[in-house]
């Protein structure tokens, strides 16, 4: 994988991933912190109102080996969350034809 793979480091507050605007690739943290978050509030689904994480729009956190924008090789539609580095991150990306190429 590493043979196609590309690395990427981003600064703490760097955005990764933006709400909404179309990814086509899958990514690896190799190190680092980064957090999940909704550009606007979010709803909460059993009381049907505006809700928010202390005060933020912030969703979880994810650490060295999760992977994000897998959904992107799954369905066609655009991020439903931002991701943005908490602290110096590195992460490995592959799009879509290299991805299947490495399956």
């Amino acid at each position: 994988m590493t043979a196609t793979a590309k690395y990427r480091e981003y600064q703490p507050g760097g955005i990764i991933i933006r709400e909404g605007e179309q990814k086509d690739e899958i990514l690896l943290i190799e190190e680092g912190q980064v957090e999940v978050f909704k550009s606007g509030p979010k709803r909460d689904s059993k009381n049907h109102k505006i809700t928010t994480l202390a005060g933020s729009n912030k969703l979880y956190d994810l650490y060295q080996g999760d992977v994000l924008g897998e959904m992107s090789l799954i369905d066609v539609e655009p991020p439903s969350a931002s991701v943005r580095a908490v602290t110096d991150v590195g992460i490995w990306s592959m799009d879509r034809l290299d991805f299947n190429a490495v399956l």
